[in-house]
């Protein structure tokens, strides 16, 4: 890149956001998690490499399994990283059980939204959101705390007001 413009979400795309009811890491909690933790170690600085040259590319060119895969392997690091803070890869361990049934229907992107509880998956088009949530809510039905929300990339950015 010779500089960065606008990167868009494509709008074929969707994802399923796994919604825990439960709280998340917040707070002082929060920030004495973020004392304890140890700065990532040198290895994983390519980090910032995966999403230019893989994340960042992969939206340009439309290329949802080049994305997908980038986004768990991210994920998968930083899991890692996390892991002592947040009691696992995952905070949630009904998330955890329901990434994992993903990653055995063979879905390639899926994680964690910041220190959790909420998870997401991606998929190529409406369609198989639908069924892949379909399935969700039949496979995890006593999991009353889990909502499964289709939604889309956002491709504008916070709107702020002024009083």
């Amino acid at each position: 890149f010779t500089n960065i413009n606008k990167i868009l979400f494509p709008e074929e795309w969707k994802i399923i956001l796994i919604k825990d009811s439960k709280q998340g890491l917040h707070g002082k909690k929060e920030i004495e998690a973020f004392k304890r933790i140890k700065k990532i170690p040198k290895k994983n600085i390519s980090l910032t490499g995966l999403v230019i040259k893989k994340i960042y590319p992969s939206l340009i060119e439309n290329n949802f399994e080049k994305f997908c895969k980038a986004i768990t392997k991210l994920q998968n690091v930083m899991g890692e990283y996390f892991n002592l803070s947040q009691g696992g890869r995952f905070s949630s361990p009904e998330v955890y059980n329901i990434l994992n049934f993903l990653k055995k229907e063979n879905i390639l992107g899926y994680g964690q939204t910041s220190w959790g509880p909420n998870g997401f998956a991606f998929f190529p088009n409406l369609r198989k959101a639908k069924e892949m949530r379909l399935k969700l809510k039949r496979k995890f039905s006593s999991c009353k705390n889990l909502e499964f929300i289709i939604c889309s990339g956002r491709n504008n950015g916070a709107d702020i007001r002024l009083k």
